[in-house]
Order: C-alpha cells, then sequence, then structure tokens
C-alpha cells in the first residue's frame, strides 16, 4: 500500500492490483504479522517489511506509467520528470 500510495497509485487501482495477486499480497502482509507478534524480533520485522514491501512493488506490481520511464508525476520539473521541484 505505502510505495503505490507514494507513486500516487489511486486506491481503487491498488486494490485492483492487489485483487490479482491476492496470495502474494496476504501471504507478505500475514508473514509480516506473524512476526511482529514475536517479541525481540518484532523491532527488526518492521523495516525489513517495508523494504521488503519496496521490493515487491518494483518486482510485481510496478506497471506502466508508474516509476522511472512513466509519464512526469505532479511535481515534475520542466527537464527533470519525475523529480520534485527543488524547495526555495
Amino acid at each position: 500500500d505505502y510505495p503505490m500510495g507514494n507513486h500516487s497509485v489511486p486506491f481503487t487501482a491498488q486494490r485492483r492490483r492487489l485483487r490479482e495477486r491476492r496470495l502474494l499480497a496476504l501471504g507478505f502482509g500475514g508473514t509480516a504479522l506473524a512476526f511482529t507478534l514475536v517479541p525481540v524480533v518484532n523491532f527488526l520485522v518492521m523495516p525489513v517489511a517495508v523494504a521488503g514491501a519496496t521490493v515487491m512493488w518494483v518486482e510485481e506490481f510496478q506497471g506502466p506509467g508508474s516509476g522511472p520511464g512513466g509519464p512526469p508525476g505532479p511535481h515534475a520539473a520542466p527537464g527533470n520528470p519525475g523529480h520534485e521541484q527543488p524547495r526555495n
């Protein structure tokens, strides 16, 4: 959910993509949940789960129009597509 939200994927599209890969999404989330129930291990699980969700986004869910090579996002700077404009 967070990697998709960071790439401005609408909620309905998120649900559709996750529904298409239901077993993968539920397996990943269920495993992360199970490990958060183990004392001490839960401190390590969340950062690993965030990194894992990012890898899963790149390898499994990222589609056309998202990420590098897709159309520029709402904050794209001219000549620098896909990147935020510098803040003054």
